[in-house]
């Protein structure tokens, strides 16, 4: 709003990477205005080693583009990105997101060296500031560098002592995008519309770019990965196939068996490949899904994901056993499932046992969790909105991963069936979706 305010988004005037330059700082620093500046502002000057009092802070001003008069140059005006005052502290920020900064030259002398940006808007701030009985200002480069641009920064201070003759080697300063992310990320004490301001900032931020940047590894976290990585391929997955070996020996003695005979395909989870979501990265969880033949045969859409399925949780460390549901979309799950939900409800009321949760793709990452027993029918209503293709609905219960033995899943997989097989609104509801091809035989017949 601020930048369109100050014709920054003229249809004729600019170039797209000034504009989104301008939309940024428009967002960070419009946010800024309206969050206290006791907290706020005050840690965004604590960044740049300006001290001011709190009462002065109380008082401050926040301006966008202003515009100023450079006396040095008659008829020439300057337009700082932003500009604050707090009692006779002058600050200037002047930001960068794909753009260099830019250079002008003397209009009296058009053949001369070209000066710094910074250089001509400090010696225009000064002389304003000066007329108001206010301090000298201090200039502030906030640019996407993962490092101080130096180079850039002490041409302005040379630039800075040959228009105004003085030497200012401290009235330069750099503050980076991703340092002002930090603070507003770690801002306390807000209420809850301006939590919601700087939440929406920092989301923009990430789409910029600029809310992290790369400044080298931690070295000590890459060695813990890479000896996770073999330490997991040498020893943990062997171990874990052996686990799933002999569970589905013994399973195969209960009559249950792997989701897809002719397949038999692992669950792996973590394989996002979303660039925007790198916690996402990790390997979350290995399973395998079952199925009892004593069930009534799936339908042929998803038929492999409706599954008893056992997992190892890598994020919250278990052995998760349970049954899971595949999505078809939340209008046709909204449609097909709504007249089923009161009566399953009420008998899930019955699972003291189980927990059911909703995730969005990733078993080991749950969005809404809830007892079981505590399901209401809204609960389910609003689970139903979720069921998008990627989501799965889950009954499930978790066993302790130091003590967890084969045996142990056998009985709890066990369980989970016949909790299941205890919930006629299940299946009429698996049934209007088509995730089974008929009704049990022996609930079609009751």
């Amino acid at each position: 709003m601020l930048a369109e305010l100050h014709g920054k988004f003229e249809p004729d005037d600019g170039v797209p990477a000034d504009r989104s330059e301008d939309l940024l700082t428009d967002a960070v620093f419009g946010a800024l205005r309206y969050l206290p500046y006791g907290v706020a502002l005050a840690e965004v000057f604590r960044a740049v080693n300006v001290k001011v009092a709190s009462a002065d802070l109380a008082g401050a001003q926040v301006r966008l583009w202003p515009t100023i008069p450079m006396p040095a140059w008659p008829g020439t005006l300057i337009e700082p990105d932003v500009l604050v005052i707090a009692g006779s502290a002058v600050v200037v920020f002047e930001a960068k997101l794909f753009s260099p900064f830019s250079y002008s030259h003397d209009p009296a002398q058009p053949d001369s060296v070209a000066y710094h940006q910074l250089a001509v808007q400090y010696a225009a701030t000064k002389a304003w500031a000066s007329g108001l009985r206010l301090s000298d200002p201090v200039m502030v480069a906030v640019t996407a560098d993962a490092t101080c641009p130096n180079a850039s920064l002490d041409r302005a201070v040379r630039d800075v002592e040959r228009l105004t003759g003085a030497a200012a080697p401290e009235v330069v300063r750099w503050l980076p995008w991703h340092r002002i992310a930090e603070i507003f990320d770690g801002l306390d004490r807000l209420r809850a519309n301006e939590q919601a301001q700087v939440d929406d900032v920092l989301q923009l931020m990430d789409k910029r770019g600029v809310r992290k940047v790369f400044t080298g590894f931690p070295m000590e976290d890459y060695w813990l990965v890479t000896a996770a990585q073999r330490v997991a391929s040498s020893r943990l997955y062997p171990q874990m196939r052996a686990f799933f070996d002999e569970l589905t020996v013994v399973l195969g003695t209960d009559d249950v068996h792997w989701s897809q005979p002719s397949y038999k395909g692992m669950w792996l989870g973590g394989a996002s490949t979303s660039a925007s979501k790198p916690a996402d990265w990790t390997r979350s969880f290995v399973g395998a899904p079952y199925w009892p033949s004593a069930w009534s045969a799936r339908g042929p859409k998803n038929a492999a994901n409706l599954a008893l399925y056992a997992i190892f949780d890598f994020l919250n460390p278990a052995l998760e056993v349970g049954l899971s549901i595949p999505g078809l979309g939340a209008a046709f799950m909204q449609q097909r499932w709504t007249s089923h939900l009161s009566a399953l409800a009420g008998q899930l009321s019955a699972l003291d046992q189980y927990e059911l949760v909703l995730d969005a793709g990733d078993l080991a990452r749950p969005i809404r969790t809830s007892a079981a027993a505590d399901v209401t029918e809204d609960w389910l209503a609003s689970a139903c909105a979720g069921m998008l293709n990627s989501a799965h609905l889950r009954l499930r219960q978790r066993l302790a991963i130091e003590t967890v033995t084969v045996q142990q899943a056998r009985e709890a997989l066990g369980k989970v069936q016949r909790a299941c097989s205890s919930i006629p609104a299940l299946w009429e509801a698996l049934h209007n979706t088509a995730h089974i091809a008929a009704m049990p035989e022996r609930r079609a017949t009751a």
